[in-house]
């Protein structure tokens, strides 16, 4: 019947997404890569007149697989499913008091909550 097709239509669809989940989290844990054009837009939304000078993964996020496992074991006793990607971004034309808000603004958390991305800015010259 229709009916018994469209559930197991769904049914199929949320087991999918669940495998794209899963093998998306273990892709993410082997290749942290980042999608810098979604930080520059957020970070110009904030601060329109800033200017990226270089983005880079710091902390665990910058470690390979097999250290970040390891660490994660002495830190936490088992491998960490979820982790934030730490990101520093260098950024010229702005004041300390700019990078304090953006560290709490509404475009930090969003690239948190949608990325994982945690974003801290550090000024530098030019």
């Amino acid at each position: 019947s229709k009916e018994k097709q469209r559930k197991f239509t769904c049914l199929g669809d949320k087991i999918k997404m669940k495998l794209l989940f899963e093998n998306w989290r273990k892709y993410l844990k082997e290749n942290v890569e980042i999608d810098e054009e979604a930080i520059k837009a957020s970070i110009l939304s904030l601060l329109p007149h800033a200017k990226i000078r270089g983005m880079k993964l710091i902390g665990s996020s910058a470690m390979d697989p097999e250290d970040r496992a390891r660490q994660d074991i002495e830190k936490h006793g088992e491998e960490q499913e979820e982790r934030d990607i730490d990101i520093k971004v260098h950024v010229s034309g702005i004041t300390p008091v700019e990078v304090e808000d953006w560290a709490f603004s509404e475009e930090a958390e969003e690239l948190e909550t949608l990325y994982n991305y945690d974003v801290q800015l550090e000024i530098v010259g030019g």
